[in-house]
């Protein structure tokens, strides 16, 4: 079973370049930083934004959280990275679906957070925003 544990790294992003804007400095429009990273990364991995997931299917995001922690939140901070694999598994049904990266980001325009994941599995397109 491979290891998935957090890994905020605030100064930054997934592909390890310096972030500009971090949290601290700008609490409501901070760059995307990294928060877990798996050895497997790739830059061809599918990518997803959360906040689009919740507009493509309201119904199927609001279900999946529901069976994974018993919420319809929308935040991601503090969930584990083989929760929220479980959660794309369910919203994409995908049971190959491999989690191999997380950065939180926060919209510039609405002050509001949301998350990328980094993804792969047999029915989950590459390069997906």
């Amino acid at each position: 079973m491979r290891q998935m544990r957090r890994r905020v790294r605030y100064s930054v992003n997934i592909h390890g370049e310096r972030v500009e804007r971090t949290p601290r400095e700008y609490p409501y429009s901070y760059d995307p930083f990294q928060v877990f990273k798996d050895p497997a990364w790739a830059d061809t991995d599918a990518v997803v934004y959360s906040d689009r997931m919740l507009q493509w299917d309201r119904d199927k995001y609001d279900q999946s959280c529901e069976k994974i922690w018993n919420n319809h939140g929308q935040s991601f901070s503090g969930r584990e990275p083989a929760e929220i694999e479980k959660f794309l598994q369910l919203y994409f049904e995908d049971p190959t679906l491999v989690l191999t990266g997380i950065e939180a980001g926060c919209n510039y325009s609405n002050g509001y957070p949301f998350w990328v994941f980094y993804m792969r599995g047999e029915k989950v397109c590459t390069n997906t925003i």
